[in-house]
């Protein structure tokens, strides 16, 4: 087990390759237990927040596999997803000791360091998935970050609507 957090943890630092996990069920649906977990507590602050992060964990396997399928190669499927679940989870627990201190400061001029390093985190996300993405995709490194701007747009967007939606 520790050989495999030790593999998202080298993913996101790109050291290692999307296709160096095991193509495993098993794999995959604990990736995407260990992300719907680490979502909930970093979107804690949000109304319905198991519901909004399982919407977040299915539009993501959703765009994994449809890009997976448009691009004829839904054989990488198990081993994309476990690696973007499993980098995501990854991430958002380096998230988890931010978040106390973005909430304190989000509306003070001292939000702006907080507000820095969340910028920071998502062109970090942006550039795992596009790592991700061009190995499983045979897609050049152009290409999967459009391809991952695109999909960090569309999950930002949806969980933009949900929250909007649950508010109101």
């Amino acid at each position: 087990m520790k050989t495999l957090v030790m593999q998202f943890v080298m993913i996101c630092f790109f050291r290692t390759d999307p296709q160096d996990l095991p193509a495993s069920r098993v794999l995959l649906v604990l990736t995407a237990f260990a992300v719907l977990f680490t979502s909930i507590r970093s979107t804690a602050g949000l109304p319905n927040v198991l519901l909004m992060a399982g919407v977040h964990v299915f539009l993501m396997g959703l765009f994994i596999y449809a890009t997976l399928v448009f691009r004829r190669r839904t054989a990488r499927w198990q081993q994309t997803a476990s690696a973007i679940f499993g980098a995501t989870a990854t991430l958002n627990l380096i998230t988890w000791p931010f978040i106390p201190w973005m909430e304190r400061t989000k509306d003070t001029p001292q939000g702006a360091i907080p507000a820095l390093i969340g910028v920071f985190l998502t062109i970090w996300y942006i550039s795992i998935l596009a790592h991700i993405l061009r190995h499983a995709l045979d897609i050049q490194s152009t290409t999967s970050i459009w391809v991952s701007i695109g999909c960090v747009s569309v999950l930002m967007m949806a969980t933009l609507i949900s929250a909007s939606l649950t508010t109101a």
